[in-house]
């Protein structure tokens, strides 16, 4: 019988907090979640009040939890977009300087996930103690799978991060690029681009700016390997 009710609490709170970060997504991105009550997220889910009470004692509870799994939701995966992108530019063999034209081109341009704009305010926001370890624990696998991402793209093309840094130092600088121009795409702030003939056969002139400054970071931060 405990185990039984066990089970029906486990698929109430599961259910609740699915609706909860379908509310948070409706929404946008907004600092926080206290704009999602429990009370609505029950009502969403087809619960009443009285039943997810007995899976939280408090509002604040519910949303200390509803933001931790927020920082967790991602419908699609930031590295499965990226190599979408570069497939075939790889796939063709490409120069280097196109695959960081089309994957940074592709990462400005391309509709930002309403997961991914969440987690960034909710990481932004701060909150509990629980709130910032679950946002630093996704933020730095995030970064692993980032850097395992450039690393191979690195050695496909003959090329290393240069010592001190890492690779994982790489992806962390190139992340912090990312966000930045997110926040700024979300303002509705112009994203410049420019026109280039600097470039050998087999690259694409057309660079937005964040593809100039990773270019930038590559030239500056990897050396060819021997």
């Amino acid at each position: 019988m405990i185990d039984a009710m066990g089970r029906i609490l486990d698929r109430t709170r599961e259910s609740v907090l699915e609706a909860g970060i379908s509310m948070l997504l409706e929404r946008g991105p907004e600092p926080g979640v206290r704009h999602v009550r429990l009370v609505d997220a029950a009502q969403r889910a087809g619960y009443t009040t009285g039943a997810v009470y007995r899976c939280w004692a408090s509002q604040d509870a519910f949303q200390r939890e509803l933001a931790v799994a927020a920082s967790h939701h991602h419908a699609t995966s930031v590295i499965h977009n990226i190599v979408l992108a570069v497939r075939a530019s790889v796939e063709h063999g490409a120069p280097l300087a196109e695959i960081i034209r089309v994957a940074a081109n592709d990462n400005i341009r391309a509709p930002r996930s309403d997961e991914g704009l969440a987690a960034l305010a909710i990481r932004a926001s701060g909150g509990s103690e629980e709130i910032r370890a679950a946002s630093r624990l996704r933020f730095l696998d995030g970064i692993a799978e980032h850097a395992h991402c450039y690393g191979t793209l690195l050695r496909l093309h003959g090329r290393r991060v240069r010592a001190p840094f890492t690779i994982d130092d790489f992806a962390l600088g190139l992340g912090a690029l990312g966000d930045g121009f997110t926040i700024q795409t979300e303002l509705r702030i112009r994203h410049p681009s420019v026109d280039r003939d600097d470039l050998p056969e087999g690259v694409g002139r057309d660079w937005s700016m964040f593809a100039v400054l990773v270019e930038a970071f590559v030239e500056r931060l990897t050396e060819a390997v021997d």
